[in-house]
């Protein structure tokens, strides 16, 4: 008897430490409470304005790295639902932030302020898009069930 719920609190155990580890499907781990002091702050405004500047200049400073972008205001966001085919994102001036799962954006709706954490990729479409986000949200927003930004 005492075996079978050995058995089973290990099992339970191990599996919300796969979830914890951001190794469930459809999430993203959250960076360490110290990331901010690990990675670059970057100024949203100043990423826009030297990508306007020159975009080969700036993809040499930028492309690929990961920056914290503080207390930023969503202008427009995409569909909250997992839909195959759709992009999901959120846009703050014309900067696109891709959640690296759609669910990571859950809660954040037009004129939420949250603070963000992404890899910029460059140009596309006429918009700087930062790919893999996680999301803080910091006021506004809508309340949902489950997962989602913080």
């Amino acid at each position: 008897m005492s075996s079978r719920l050995l058995s089973a609190a290990i099992t339970i155990l191990l599996s919300l430490g796969a979830i914890a580890s951001g190794c469930a499907d459809g999430s993203f781990a959250a960076p360490p409470a110290s990331a901010p002091a690990l990675i670059s702050q970057l100024d949203i405004y100043q990423l826009q304005l030297d990508y306007s500047r020159d975009v080969a200049a700036a993809d040499r400073v930028y492309l690929g790295k990961t920056f914290y972008f503080g207390a930023v205001r969503a202008d427009y966001v995409s569909s909250i639902f997992d839909v195959r085919g759709n992009e999901n994102y959120v846009i703050v001036n014309n900067v696109k932030f891709r959640p690296r799962a759609s669910g990571d954006m859950k809660g954040i709706i037009q004129g939420t302020t949250f603070d963000v954490f992404g890899d910029v990729q460059g140009v596309q479409s006429g918009y700087v898009v930062v790919n893999n986000c996680w999301f803080t949200i910091q006021s506004g927003g809508a309340s949902y069930g489950g997962g989602g930004a913080y």
